[in-house]
């Protein structure tokens, strides 16, 4: 955890933080101005009347949120206010609401990835890509591992043809890992997650209506568990590494890497 990192190696805490701050942002920002633009379309132009359809973060940062996402990985924003009664469709509008946010970080995931591959030819000299089989061989330094080689600048720079490109590739990396654990963190069925909202509409037609205090409920026993025990950054942990380990290899595939 980041965390961590402050204690044992003081520079590397700096070098993750100057990387994370802009890539949180973004991600943040993304998925709540999501939610926002898609409950407009539907209908509810509550969030977009209340100054959230943006992507300036300070409408939407969490200070609680994003505390948890410098210091487990994971996190969340402020919820973009929504009033389903105003939906054209209540319950298939609120499951599009629900996953707007979730399918755009998916999306800035794929983007990042995509960006990486593309710009990992250009980073490293041909020769020693030749050398260790291959752009994957490489590619495999980021990601979810990413600061083996960005962060620590454990290669040097005699390997590659622009140094300049490692801190770009180290903010990408982080925005790929940021992104995607957002999107795993908020298909978590707890009140008031995404995850919650879509399974209550999929399942029960949106037959349950979560009170602000079950909705803090609910966020307590996330912390709870990010906090005291390992089961649900594991659970994430694997997810997010499987899941960026197959679109890294689609990416490869079809650049034919």
């Amino acid at each position: 955890m980041l965390l961590e990192t402050l204690f044992s190696d003081p520079g590397m805490f700096l070098r993750l933080v100057l990387y994370r701050v802009p890539a949180l942002l973004i991600a943040l920002s993304f998925h709540e101005w999501a939610h926002a633009f898609v409950a407009n379309r539907c209908g509810d132009p509550t969030a977009r009347l209340m100054g959230r359809m943006t992507l300036n973060p300070r409408r939407h940062l969490d200070p609680m949120g994003t505390l948890m996402m410098f210091t487990v990985g994971f996190g969340w924003a402020k919820p973009v206010p929504v009033n389903p009664r105003n939906y054209r469709h209540r319950v298939a509008d609120e499951i599009k609401v629900s996953l707007a946010g979730i399918a755009t970080n998916l999306l800035l995931f794929m983007f990042f990835t995509a960006a990486m591959v593309a710009l990992n030819r250009f980073l490293w000299k041909p020769e020693v890509i030749a050398d260790l089989g291959g752009p994957k061989a490489f590619l495999e330094f980021y990601g979810i591992n990413f600061r083996l080689v960005v962060m620590g600048l454990n290669v040097s720079g005699e390997f590659m043809q622009h140094t300049w490109l490692a801190p770009v590739m180290g903010l990408l990396s982080v925005a790929v890992q940021l992104n995607l654990m957002l999107a795993i963190f908020n298909l978590l069925p707890f009140p008031p997650l995404d995850g919650y909202h879509v399974a209550n509409n999929v399942i029960f037609r949106g037959r349950f209506h979560i009170t602000p205090q079950m909705a803090q409920i609910g966020m307590m026993a996330v912390v709870g568990l990010s906090i005291f025990t390992n089961i649900l950054s594991d659970v994430m942990n694997f997810l997010a590494t499987n899941v960026h380990g197959a679109v890294l290899s689609m990416f490869l595939m079809l650049t034919g890497n």
